[in-house]
């Protein structure tokens, strides 16, 4: 999924564009910063349609983006009519036509047929893909209000695996019963109480944490997983804040 990380865009820029509690304006806002960000830097005549493109309907009323009704948003986004869709009225718009078909003429109808096929297929993946991630969205702050301090941990460790891909012990014990002995509050729902955070970006059980479930080959490798963890613990921890709002 293109779109999978919407959650942790959307808590940023609630902090940090100053349209927090203003749903229409941070729906633009994901469209030229998340959505179409690499289309928006290379056509400032795309950005300038975007900065004036009528939100949708949905937004009416919502007091933030956690608050959309998924259903009403797939009737406007992901509707019947790919015209009348959401990224029908982007895509066809003269503004994205000019900028990304440069060598067609300006208007759909007198496209090549290919590439009116490409483009009509364009509309139905990105509205769904758009559908998707707000979906995706609302799942992960239901998940993030109830995830377990074990389940926390268990996220960071394999998502350093992911991003770094350092090598895993082999356990002699449970995961489970190794995290246990670091971490006491590790049978907790995760509330991102201050007693918990100052267990869980404690440098010395972290370490412990590290040298438990990474094959470390220096102590440079220790250092660089450090980061990586108190990255990862400050992303769910402010997750985990704004679910609980």
């Amino acid at each position: 999924m293109r779109f999978d990380d919407l959650i942790d865009f959307y808590i940023e820029a609630e902090e940090s564009s100053g349209l927090g509690g203003n749903a229409p304006e941070l729906f633009r806002f994901a469209l030229k910063e998340y959505f179409f960000k690499e289309e928006c830097a290379q056509s400032k005549g795309f950005l300038t349609f975007l900065d004036r493109l009528e939100m949708p309907s949905f937004l009416n009323g919502v007091p933030s983006l956690f608050d959309i009704d998924i259903e009403a948003m797939r009737a406007e986004v992901d509707g019947e009519i790919a015209n009348d869709s959401l990224c029908g009225k982007i895509f066809l718009s003269a503004p994205y036509l000019k900028s990304f078909y440069p060598h067609q003429p300006p208007s759909f109808n007198q496209m090549a047929p290919e590439v009116r096929a490409e483009v009509l297929n364009k509309i139905k993946e990105t509205n769904r893909e758009i559908v998707s991630a707000f979906e995706k969205m609302k799942a992960d702050a239901e998940a993030d209000k109830n995830r377990r301090v074990l389940q926390l941990l268990a996220f960071i460790i394999k998502n350093i695996h992911k991003k770094t891909e350092f090598p895993l012990n082999r356990l002699e014990k449970k995961a489970q019963e190794v995290i246990a002995e670091i971490f006491p509050s590790y049978n907790d729902v995760y509330t991102a109480n201050q007693r918990q955070n100052a267990e869980l970006f404690d440098e010395g059980r972290v370490r412990d944490l590290i040298k438990a479930f990474f094959a470390i080959r220096k102590f440079q490798d220790i250092a660089e997983i450090l980061e990586l963890y108190k990255k990862e613990l400050e992303r769910y921890r402010k997750r985990t804040l704004r679910a609980r709002k």
